[in-house]
């Protein structure tokens, strides 16, 4: 089959480099080949049952790296909602720079679907991903453990909070934030103590409906866009502040609820103490707190008053 000059491949492939591209893929002529450009760090060609994932520029490098070392780590898990490496490129025949091929997994984005859910169903699926993230917890990082990590602004409160800076000082700063109680500051201090006592594992690091295949039933089918997977504290994992407006529109008054489901789901997979489904709630209820002010711009019908969101941080370490 015979491309057009405006098919989406020539965005990623130059013409003269197809025919090398379809050699190494396996791929005919007669075999369709689609894109999906929507991602900020790569380009994705879509062909049968396999993806291929060529960085957007060469900023993004090293990021596609990252995401197939995270890749053939989580492999060990023998997890089927997650990618594998089905092979890696170096050949400037077809790009400049490497591309990583992994398979095409089944099901459509959680986000075309997430605000229609009811709260049990939303429950569900958190369920699903936090028994398949105990599992990915559990492997070993392989490679990935000698990367530095990828750090955004929002996730940058969240590491101070989990042992980027002292307790204390993350404890005074967030008493004089949220105007909180000496016996609400030392609920604090416990809660933070005991989250940084968990273990280093390998976290995605950016689980959001965005992130998220399912299917008809709404059994989760996949869990992709690994490039920003790290070694880090558990609780990254589980930051409700990734997800998208539409999320937060229709579901944010139910947070601590869907939090309990995602803690006990999760602690009963890795063997943790489900009772400290409390100390989950007391430090995110915090971090919305404390990201209010930055998040407004988005709309309080999605965030919320900052009243509310202090409400909820008070509530949750009294």
């Amino acid at each position: 089959m015979r491309l057009e000059r405006h098919d989406p491949v020539f965005a990623v492939v130059a013409p003269p480099h197809l025919a090398r591209f379809r050699e190494l893929a396996g791929l005919s002529e007669d075999d369709v080949i689609t894109a999906d450009f929507s991602g900020w760090s790569k380009l994705v060609l879509l062909a049968g049952d396999r993806a291929f994932l060529f960085p957007r520029d060469h900023t993004q490098v090293e990021f596609l790296e990252r995401e197939v070392e995270a890749l053939r780590a989580v492999e060990a898990a023998g997890l089927g909602e997650v990618p594998a490496v089905d092979a890696v490129w170096d050949d400037r025949g077809v790009s400049a720079h490497v591309v990583a091929v992994v398979t095409r997994l089944p099901g459509r984005l959680l986000a075309e679907r997430i605000e229609a859910l009811s709260v049990e169903q939303v429950g569900d699926v958190l369920e699903q991903l936090a028994r398949l993230a105990a599992r990915w917890h559990q492997t070993d990082p392989g490679a990935l453990a000698h990367r530095p990590p990828r750090t955004h602004p929002p996730q940058a409160l969240v590491d101070d909070l989990l042992g980027r800076r002292p307790i204390a000082e993350v404890v005074e700063r967030t008493t004089g934030s949220l105007d909180l109680s000496p016996a609400e500051g030392g609920v604090l201090a416990d809660t933070l103590e005991w989250a940084r006592s968990l273990g280093p594992v390998l976290v995605h690091g950016d689980v959001h409906e965005g992130q998220v295949l399912v299917d008809d039933h709404l059994r989760v089918t996949g869990v992709i866009d690994w490039q920003t997977a790290r070694v880090g504290n558990p609780f990254t994992e589980f930051d409700l502040g990734e997800w998208g407006t539409g999320t937060w529109r229709a579901h944010r008054p139910s947070f601590p609820a869907l939090r309990r489901r995602q803690w006990a789901a999760y602690a009963e997979a890795r063997g943790l103490d489900a009772d400290r489904d409390r100390c989950f709630e007391r430090f995110w209820a915090v971090v919305h707190a404390l990201r209010w002010p930055e998040s407004v711009f988005v709309g309080t019908d999605v965030t919320g008053p900052h009243e509310e969101a202090l409400a909820t941080a008070h509530a949750a370490l009294s």
